[in-house]
């Protein structure tokens, strides 16, 4: 009898403890229950929807189609301090979308670096944008840009124009310098946009989803590393940029100065008066998209 009892206590306690770390299921939006559908979205051949924004010319007169890839805690609705005037003088279309789990983008349980590379080409083909087209990664939402140059390279470079454009792309160890300074402060800038913020459209469908799985794919098993990235343009029909921020604290430049050094065919542009958030500032943002466009 006391065996029995001991063993009903015992698989009481482990349902309990798995009831307990178990991360919640997410809200997926147009569920029942689920927050609303207000962004337009595209569907996924596997079933999972991602939500996006446009902006600047219509992609059918546009010269370079650009996909954003979001920084950490953020969203599509990140806007560039980029003029309208500025963009259709460009001829710039950009399509921004919400990472998986992230606004109104379905999760994906499956989530990896790959993945997100796939997810990229995936909304290029729905919205028909062409065989071709820019990628910026702002932030931690590089390591989808490292994904387009390790599995998409063909995809993600315009014949005789640039063809992957990175703000702030990281390695690893750059996002684990961010999260121990980060644990250190109060108020740290992590995303690459606003105050870092839990509240919000952003995690709408729950925090595991969107920041937390963010972070297993930052910090989990790649197939690759960066630094073993061959050159996706051999023949020199493309390029990478990298933006960095020599004054930036939550990504210090040693990091981005050492991966190009180890990288020649990165084009590394290191800003002397900005920090974290130099894409927030008009002239250093106007000044990125016309190196982007003019490559």
């Amino acid at each position: 009898m006391f065996a029995h009892i001991a063993f009903g206590l015992f698989v009481s306690f482990v349902g309990y403890a798995y009831l307990a770390i178990k991360p919640p299921s997410p809200k997926i939006c147009g569920s029942a229950g689920g927050p609303p559908v207000t962004s337009p979205r595209v569907k996924l051949d596997n079933g999972r929807h991602l939500a996006y924004k446009e902006r600047g010319v219509a992609k059918e007169q546009a010269k370079h189609k650009i996909i954003v890839s979001h920084a950490f805690g953020d969203s599509k609705d990140f806007n560039f301090p980029i003029s309208e005037e500025v963009l259709k003088e460009l001829q710039i279309y950009i399509v921004a979308f919400d990472r998986a789990g992230y606004g109104e983008s379905d999760p994906n349980p499956r989530r990896t670096v790959k993945s997100e590379a796939f997810d990229i080409q995936e909304l290029a083909d729905k919205l028909q944008l062409g065989p071709k087209f820019y990628v910026i990664g702002l932030s931690i939402g590089a390591y989808a840009i490292y994904g387009c140059l390790k599995y998409i390279p063909h995809r993600s470079c315009p014949c005789g124009s640039l063809d992957s454009f990175l703000v702030a792309l990281l390695s690893r160890q750059a996002i684990e310098r961010s999260l121990k300074r980060a644990a250190r402060s109060t108020t740290v800038d992590i995303s690459g946009g606003a105050l870092y913020s839990m509240a919000g459209k952003v995690i709408q469908q729950g925090v595991h989803e969107s920041l937390h799985r963010d972070l297993m794919v930052a910090f989990g098993k790649w197939d690759f590393e960066p630094t073993d990235i061959s050159d996706p343009f051999p023949n020199n029909e493309g390029c990478v940029h990298i933006w960095q921020g020599y004054e930036d604290k939550v990504f210090p430049f040693e990091l981005n100065r050492y991966l190009s050094q180890q990288l020649p065919w990165i084009m590394y542009h290191e800003v002397g008066d900005a920090g974290h958030l130099l894409i927030y500032n008009e002239t250093h943002c106007e000044a990125v998209f016309k190196a982007l466009v003019s490559s």
